[in-house]
């Protein structure tokens, strides 16, 4: 089992922080938790100014994605997630955003 991650996440590629908005409507300590297809539109302030350049896209997760909890047929995003980042990062989770709700 793994803590599930909320919008109050701390995610980053590795070079700087990214943020990631959600509208589910499941909320735990008051934050929409983070769905598989919310990561499409994920924001980075990547300083990573040596080419191939900043990170600025998610290639498929490898880890991290809950087979049992869905929020309107999508995946829930658990603090386990692991992900390669184009052109050159990695998803780190510093935190997931909460401690009540885990799943996996």
């Amino acid at each position: 089992m793994a803590q599930v991650l909320t919008t109050d996440a701390v995610l980053n590629c590795g070079h700087g922080k990214i943020a990631v908005s959600s509208s589910a409507a499941l909320h735990v300590s008051g934050n929409p938790v983070l769905l598989q297809g919310d990561f499409a539109t994920a924001k980075f302030a990547c300083a990573n100014s040596t080419p191939p350049g900043p990170c600025n896209a998610f290639a498929a997760f490898t880890a991290g994605v809950s087979t049992v909890l869905k929020v309107n047929g999508q995946p829930v995003m658990l603090a386990s997630a692991k992900a390669l980042i184009a052109p050159k990062g990695d998803l780190v989770v510093t935190s997931p955003g909460q401690t009540i709700l885990d799943a996996k």
